[in-house]
């Protein structure tokens, strides 16, 4: 696969392409397993999901939780360029679609997260990735990777399932109209 992403030497002269992906999907539906497995078969990175990557503060900073995933970002960027390809466990962009999915609230409303994310991708520092991998999981297979929690399992099921279908649309959309990406074949 060839990337938009070019990792310079020290001297700053491009040195090699750089792939990065991204899984997304519904709770339980293999993100990270799948991340994982990808990995091992690759040599790839895998960039955990924000709450896996980074301890949350107290209180939270308004913007922390944006500005975590443009870090994640760079280190997917670092790391691609350093092993070929990168996974990222998880959309960077996930607030965006988040709030289309369940209401945008504070502090991060539409407005606010627009702004963040337009801001990044104009001054370089937030790009979409090569490629997106919608994962999506049955309820039968839902209800037997998850255990039991504070949230029901029908409950959980049932956003799931409404999650599912503005971004799946999101993600195949995004891959035909992406700023700035190579056209694919």
């Amino acid at each position: 696969m060839a990337s938009r992403h070019m990792v310079k030497s020290p001297a700053g002269l491009p040195q090699k392409s750089a792939a990065i992906i991204c899984l997304e999907g519904a709770s339980a539906a293999g993100k990270t397993t799948l991340s994982h497995a990808i990995a091992a078969r690759t040599g790839a990175t895998v960039i955990p999901e924000v709450w896996a990557l980074f301890e949350r503060p107290s209180p939270e900073p308004p913007m922390w939780y944006l500005e975590r995933q443009v870090e994640r970002w760079h280190l997917a960027v670092a790391r691609a360029g350093k092993h070929g390809l990168s996974i990222l466990d998880g959309d960077p962009f996930q607030p965006l679609w988040y709030g289309w999915a369940y209401g945008f609230i504070e502090p991060h409303t539409l407005s606010t997260v627009v702004s963040f994310y337009h801001d990044a991708i104009a001054a370089g520092s937030l790009a979409f990735p090569d490629r997106y991998i919608f994962l999506a999981v049955s309820e039968p297979e839902f209800r037997a990777r998850k255990t039991s929690g504070h949230i029901t399992i029908a409950s959980e099921f049932c956003q799931a399932r409404y999650f599912a279908s503005p971004s799946a649309t999101l993600f195949r959309d995004n891959e035909h109209d992406k700023p700035g990406a190579r056209a694919r074949p």
